[in-house]
């Protein structure tokens, strides 16, 4: 359904894999959309924390839009161990994209509105997850600095925010409350 590597034609450009982990209904063309539930938008069903159809080295970008904050601090998988995962599949100097809901932003959200039981809900719902299904809860927040400590454990440098480069909930605002941190990062 997909093509995820290189052809082994010499004359032939090799392919570039750009991997869009957690892609639930948003399909991004020219990326393999990755999730571990069958929606409209992936290409592949495959539980993102492991990925065994890529070997180490292989994949040139990875875009992860809240997908993070579903993984563990102490739980495994870890959000630690699953980036590292995703690390070690990026080829040197590949890059990955991370949206993670702003815990600060979203609690000063909660402060604002706290008066508003509906405003309160829908923020309280980018906190914990929508939990409309099992996969759907989320078990760790971040804050730059954290976000920040977590990528450079994993093995990544250069890392700086990035623009939102689709319509998703990286760059969503609930309430007039900016939801994601959106950091990108390179491997060394």
């Amino acid at each position: 359904k997909f093509l995820w590597t290189a052809c082994p034609c010499p004359d032939k450009k090799a392919v570039m894999i750009k991997l869009h982990l957690g892609c639930g209904d948003i399909r991004l063309e020219g990326w393999t959309n990755v999730d571990v539930r069958q929606t409209p938008g992936a290409d592949l069903i495959e539980d993102i924390s492991v990925l065994p159809s890529f070997q180490k080295n292989t994949v040139d970008a990875i875009y992860a839009c809240h997908v993070l904050e579903h993984f563990g601090l102490n739980r495994e998988p870890s959000a630690q161990n699953v980036l590292k995962r995703w690390v070690e599949l990026l080829k040197p100097s590949g890059e990955i994209f991370i949206s993670v809901p702003n815990i600060i932003n979203l609690l000063k959200g909660i402060e604002l509105h706290q008066n508003d039981v509906y405003r309160t809900f829908d923020l309280l719902k980018a906190v914990y997850g929508g939990q409309e299904y099992p996969a759907n809860i989320h078990y760790c927040g971040f804050t730059l600095q954290f976000l920040i400590a977590v990528m450079h454990g994993a093995g990544l440098t250069q890392i700086q925010p990035f623009q939102s480069f689709c319509d998703d909930t990286s760059k969503f605002v609930l309430h007039g409350v900016l939801v994601s941190l959106n950091l990108k990062g390179t491997k060394a």
